[in-house]
């Protein structure tokens, strides 16, 4: 464990001093400060550190690949939504929405600017995500990975052979538990 914990560790320290985006890191950096705070008692803590680290990190990814797009966070999540169905009346949309507390009238704007935009399309009364919608959803989608997987280049190719065979073995393990 310890040696993919520390391999883990590695990659979350590359992660912290890479270069792209520039305006990064606020998830991960603020899970980092605030796991600084309480002693880790037991391995298995060191995993829940670490793996945290690094979904913060792709959350961070994710943020600033769709933000580069200038839409808000609710906006995107209403393409997210409907990139995930066939086609969705707005109350239904807003149903599945809704849990953040957006309130209606912002989803309202949400489904204009993703028509103007030409991601969505709502003439027929129900909304869903257009071919250029669904796109840029998955360019985003290919953009969020390839940076999450940048600081994995810290490792060398049988580092990284080991580090799959180690988390297979924790994985068995845990299943036994």
């Amino acid at each position: 464990m310890e040696k993919a914990f520390d391999y883990l560790a590695r990659i979350g320290d590359a992660a912290l001093s890479a270069p792209e985006p520039p305006s990064h890191y606020f998830f991960m950096s603020h899970k980092r400060e605030n796991y600084k705070l309480f002693p880790i008692l037991y391995p298995m803590e060191r995993f829940v550190v670490l793996f945290g680290e690094l979904s913060a990190f792709r959350d961070d990814m994710y943020i600033a690949t769709w933000k580069a797009h200038g839409v808000e966070g609710h906006t995107w999540e209403v393409l997210d939504r409907l990139s995930q169905n066939d086609a969705l009346t707005f109350d239904e949309l807003h149903e599945k929405t809704s849990g953040r507390g957006v309130t209606r009238d912002f989803h309202a704007a949400d489904v204009q600017e993703l028509a103007r935009r030409g991601w969505a399309d709502d003439a027929s009364g129900k909304i869903q995500i257009t071919g250029t919608g669904k796109q840029v959803r998955a360019e985003v989608e290919a953009e969020t990975e390839r940076l999450f997987f940048a600081p994995w280049s810290c490792l060398s190719e049988s580092e990284l052979e080991e580090l799959a065979s180690l988390a297979s073995q924790l994985r068995d393990g845990l299943k036994g538990i």
